[in-house]
């Protein structure tokens, strides 16, 4: 099997270390991640809520990230992808706002 595309890294995470889940927070650790050297930030809390309306914020935050040389993630409960058609969906999205990798909750 190729894993090739798998990388390790250090991620920081606002849900452990405190911090606003605001639009300027997310920004604020992913600028903090870059200052550290860490290779990710586990990114979008709660309810994945970059998603629908808020896309265009979601991709401003990954290429603010991405200025930082940090990965960024998206957090999403398993039971929002309980279909194929709402992964397809889910994960197409992903792709597209440019997100680094997901952290699926709760199976």
């Amino acid at each position: 099997m190729n894993t090739n595309w798998l990388k390790s890294g250090r991620a920081v995470w606002r849900y452990l270390d405190g911090g606003e889940n605001t639009f300027d927070g997310m920004k604020e650790f992913s600028r903090l991640a870059g200052q550290l050297g860490f290779e990710y930030k586990r990114g979008v809390e709660g309810s994945g809520e970059a998603f629908g309306p808020k896309v265009k914020n979601a991709r401003e935050l990954v290429d603010y990230s991405n200025q930082q040389k940090v990965g960024l993630w998206v957090w999403k409960h398993s039971k929002d992808l309980r279909t194929a058609e709402a992964r397809e969906n889910f994960f197409g999205l992903c792709q597209r706002v440019g997100f680094i990798g997901a952290k699926i909750d709760f199976f």
